[in-house]
């Protein structure tokens, strides 16, 4: 038989069975739309979560207090000894690949200013923080190593403070007070979104971690080290020399596990996606539940036009 007959037979047969046409093409499109809608929300969703990993600095590395295990028990940090301002300038000392190197000081707080009051985080960093995070300011300047040296009352603010506490304004040369003490804010940072655990990076308040420890708090411990190589072809050298140097900064013995953590970006994207792979599986199976609903129509559709044409 020619296929321009064959071609005329199965057009006549579908212009005469038009609703039945249509309910087998709806469980192909349902079915075939369905697994590409789902796996391009998947596919998105991990694109998101590795951009805002990438927003979170170039070359960087995080140091943290406690083991830290991707299976099983993890060691506390009550547990394990905790990071202080030594480690962190040894590091900055010996350190041959590490060509930036910044404390994390966290204290939480009231801040006073402006249209009135908001509560966030005030992170004690070096002059060197922005440069490993890739942070630039909106307006102002980041402080100096002179305000660091002279436990300066200077502050740069996230977007997110300056748009509570000063709305619609430039807030540079402005007094704010943080845990009563008075500050002048220098910069505003530049809008940096959500981490990929989706909290808020512009919700911060940024001050020399010299002025933390004089005025804000008088503790020596710190919540994490950041770093940064000059490449990324660097950073397992540099994991190791981390590790080698905290291990010797600390007194481990040979045997002794390490009571600190050292994690790359591709550790934090790899931690963060976690909770999107199960997602994408269970966006999967949704999908394929529909593909095969629509299969099981069409095969039923096709059943009658076989049963109908036998008779």
């Amino acid at each position: 038989m020619k296929s321009s007959r064959l071609i005329n037979i199965a057009t006549k047969s579908i212009l005469k069975n038009k609703m039945r046409t249509l309910l087998t093409m709806l469980g192909i499109i349902i079915g075939v739309g369905a697994v590409i809608v789902m796996v391009a929300v998947g596919q998105g969703a991990k694109s998101e979560i590795q951009r805002r990993i990438d927003n979170l600095g170039t070359n960087m590395l995080v140091i943290t207090q406690g083991a830290f295990k991707t299976g099983g028990v993890s060691q506390g940090a009550g547990t394990s000894n905790r990071l202080t301002i030594k480690d962190y300038e040894t590091l900055a000392q010996q350190g041959l690949l590490l060509t930036n190197t910044s404390p994390v000081i966290i204290a939480f707080g009231q801040i006073v200013g402006g249209a009135g009051n908001w509560r966030t985080g005030v992170q004690g960093v070096s002059v060197q923080y922005p440069i490993i995070r890739d942070w630039k300011t909106s307006s102002g300047r980041f402080f100096d190593i002179t305000d660091q040296r002279s436990n300066a009352r200077v502050a740069v603010i996230g977007k997110t403070v300056a748009d509570n506490l000063w709305p619609g304004q430039d807030p540079v040369g402005q007094p704010i007070r943080i845990r009563n003490v008075p500050f002048k804010i220098i910069g505003v940072l530049a809008a940096k979104g959500q981490t990929a655990e989706g909290n808020d990076q512009d919700d911060v308040i940024l001050v020399p971690y010299t002025t933390v420890q004089t005025r804000l708090s008088n503790h020596q411990f710190i919540a994490q080290i950041l770093v940064s190589t000059s490449t990324k072809d660097e950073i397992p050298a540099a994991e190791q020399e981390i590790t080698q140097i905290l291990r010797d900064t600390h007194k481990l013995a040979p045997y002794d596990p390490n009571d600190f953590t050292v994690r790359n970006q591709t550790d934090l994207a790899q931690a963060a996606s976690g909770t999107t792979q199960v997602m994408t599986l269970l966006l999967a199976a949704i999908a394929s539940i529909s593909l095969l609903v629509g299969g099981i129509g069409i095969m039923n559709i096709m059943l009658v036009s076989v049963t109908e044409r036998t008779r």
